[in-house]
């Protein structure tokens, strides 16, 4: 009995040391993003260079004796992107009409450090292209939890460990204290096609549509108040949308 209980004492040890140590390398890496200077932030370049922080895209595994992608790296970078929009571009509609995404419109993004969901999803797609992730932009209908307003809407998936993920910075800071709310980071794609539906079925990070269940999809698409893919309206990079 003894001996059982020791055992159990450990493994709620080990596991609060691992939550912990999760924790502390989240809080160091949001410091570090926080942090970028002026001089950081002069281009895109900087500071996807910063955020980055110089890590290496792939590294020898001596176990199987072969080069892998370094996931844990990719984690961390496309965390510390999320933060720095998240916290540093205000959600601000101006009217404004929205391209294509581009090195153009993410700089122009980062200059006046402000935008609609559209503007966000582009700055976090050429960051993490130009951090070397495997990232895109993905454009659909999406309906918010806290107000269930249905709209257009632009977020991004990134490739961590050879899964896609969905990420939504412009959704990414509490509007209560202001502070970088995880919530839409790094989300499982069904998860979020709860709230986020994509339109542009086509691409790799969609993929996951065509082997979701009919029935959830179907439910989903309901919910959308779109009942089948062929009334999903038509994405125009120039149009406006409405969060």
């Amino acid at each position: 009995m003894r001996m059982r209980k020791a055992g159990l004492l450990l493994t709620v040890l080990l596991s609060t040391v691992q939550v912990t140590y999760a924790q502390d390398t989240y809080r160091s890496l949001e410091r570090h993003a926080l942090a970028a200077t002026a001089k950081d932030e002069k281009t895109l370049d900087s500071l996807a260079k910063y955020l980055d922080q110089g890590r290496t895209r792939t590294f020898y595994d001596k176990r199987v004796k072969f080069w892998t992608r370094n996931w844990a790296g990719d984690y961390a970078t496309a965390l510390e992107i999320y933060v720095w929009i998240a916290s540093r571009i205000q959600y601000v509609d101006d009217n404004r009409p929205q391209y294509p995404s581009s090195d153009a419109e993410a700089q122009f993004v980062q200059t006046i450090r402000y935008g609609v969901c559209h503007d966000y999803a582009v700055l976090y797609h050429v960051l993490a292209k130009k951090a070397g992730l495997d990232a895109e932009f993905v454009t659909g209908m999406a309906r918010t939890d806290w107000s269930g307003v249905l709209g257009y809407h632009a977020w991004n998936a990134v490739c961590i460990g050879g899964e896609w993920r969905m990420i939504d910075s412009c959704w990414g800071r509490n509007p209560d204290n202001g502070k970088v709310d995880y919530k839409w980071f790094l989300l499982n794609p069904e998860r979020f096609t709860e709230t986020h539906l994509p339109l542009e079925t086509n691409q790799p990070c969609c993929a996951y549509l065509s082997r979701m269940d009919p029935k959830k999809l179907r439910a989903i698409r309901h919910k959308m108040g779109i009942d089948s893919a062929e009334n999903l309206p038509t994405y125009k990079p120039w149009s406006w949308f409405d969060d």
